[in-house]
């Protein structure tokens, strides 16, 4: 339904202004830098796919029970959607699990990503937040850090 006009369809000052903004010359495009491929969503990476298994086997022995669906909103428009949620079979726990890659104890994870970790902390006190990332040498294979807010 909506109607295509020409220039020449405004009037005055309404068809100076528009040749003025058509006239501004842009500014040459800046080289876009290099980002790293986001992961695709609902998809899990080799790191992720092997603490599934680790929880898989926890699950199996009927102390809890865990979501990948569960995102939580932090602010107007600002969602965090962790890893892994958990949740004791009572009901009376829950944790959300961010899973992360290592190399010699240094965790790779964007800053932006540690930040939602820090807020969603803060803002859902009763969940515990928990940062997890592959250890050789942490009983079960896995190194566990809670985060605090």
């Amino acid at each position: 339904m909506g109607s295509n006009f020409q220039l020449s369809d405004l009037t005055g000052r309404f068809r100076v202004q528009a040749v003025e903004q058509m006239a501004v010359k842009t500014k040459p495009a800046k080289k876009k830098e290099k980002h790293s491929i986001r992961q695709s969503k609902g998809t899990m990476n080799k790191t992720e796919q092997d603490f599934k298994d680790h929880l898989d086997a926890v699950v199996s022995k009927g102390f809890l029970n865990y979501s990948q669906s569960v995102t939580l909103v932090l602010a107007n428009g600002l969602r965090y959607t962790p890893d892994f949620f958990t949740f004791s079979k009572d009901g009376r726990k829950s944790e959300a699990w961010e899973v992360k890659g290592a190399t010699n104890g240094k965790i790779y994870a964007r800053d932006d990503a540690i930040a939602k970790l820090k807020m969603a902390a803060r803002v859902y006190p009763d969940v515990i937040f928990r940062l997890v990332y592959k250890d050789k040498t942490a009983p079960g294979g896995w190194r566990m850090e809670e985060v605090l807010p």
